[in-house]
């Protein structure tokens, strides 16, 4: 092989390097003329191989594989096929985005971009497979899927919301799971406050002065609040979750809540404290 024995010495695990470039040597014919004389293939290739065993079964099971290591700028279009061909996309395109990372072609904040939006690509071809099954369910990324920001050992947790019995829908959406296991962690059930009332009006009035033209939608929270405990315990409690702001957009805001480097603007933080202030004086006096 044209890999030279001092990059496989310098590398993370040069016996397994030199193990995996004998085996790709057996399995792709061309293998050999690919690498010559190509060093940002031979530095990809002894990288991922070192970095992972299974990246490296990858590189010697599949012949795309140096092609997609010969052109890590270029990211394939995820698979329309069936459920295997979509597996075979995520398997190259997670080497892909690994083999940019080891060669440092990418920062960390950008690998984990590449690895969400791999994510979802998989979920979003997925649900296109299941075809008439999935129909009026919606699969929503949570954590740090939602805000981009996966490692290579991250779980994708995922909020799966339809009408009916969800544990019948799901099952019947991913069929057969093939030896992975399906887990329902949390089961607790969500509750609401009517958009109406003097407290809503409030509201609505303080931004009618503040904002003209603005609007109050209601929104569905994916997490933990303590208003549901609030409205569970005291029924006729209304509790919403308000903080209007300006400047910083909820696209913006939303993936630095409880993360590293969580901030507001100290715009927003006037606002926000300009509304409470006035809207618990016209109500209590």
């Amino acid at each position: 092989m044209p890999v030279t024995d001092d990059e496989v010495d310098r590398s993370a695990a040069p016996g397994a390097v030199r193990n995996a470039l004998a085996q790709l040597a057996d399995a792709e014919p061309d293998a050999t003329r690919l690498l010559a004389g190509d060093a940002g293939l031979c530095r990809a290739v002894v990288a991922v191989i070192a970095a992972s065993r299974s990246l490296s079964r990858v590189v010697v099971a599949d012949g795309q594989a140096l092609e997609v290591l010969g052109h890590l700028d270029r990211r394939p279009q995820p698979s329309d096929g069936d459920a295997d061909s979509l597996a075979r996309w995520k398997r190259l395109e997670l080497l892909r985005i690994a083999a940019r990372d080891l060669t440092g072609l990418d920062d960390l904040p950008t690998t984990g971009r590449l690895l969400a939006d791999l994510a979802d690509d998989v979920l979003g071809q997925a649900h296109r497979l299941a075809g008439p099954r999935a129909e009026g369910l919606a699969v929503v990324a949570m954590g740090k899927a939602g805000a981009r920001e996966l490692n290579y050992a991250s779980d994708v947790d995922l909020l799966f919301v339809g009408e009916g019995d969800a544990r019948r829908r799901i099952a019947e959406v991913l069929g057969d799971l093939d030896g992975y296991e399906l887990s329902f962690d949390e089961e607790v059930v969500g509750n609401a406050s009517a958009p109406e009332g003097v407290l809503w009006d409030a509201i609505t009035g303080f931004l009618a002065r503040e904002d003209p033209g603005a609007g109050v939608v209601p929104t569905m929270l994916p997490a933990f609040t303590d208003s549901r405990t609030w409205r569970a315990t005291f029924p006729e409690c209304t509790a919403y979750g308000f903080f209007p702001q300006r400047d910083m957009t909820l696209y913006e805001m939303w993936p630095l809540v409880h993360g590293k480097d969580e901030r507001i603007h100290t715009s927003d933080l006037g606002f926000a404290a300009r509304a409470y202030h006035d809207i618990a004086k016209e109500l209590l006096g």
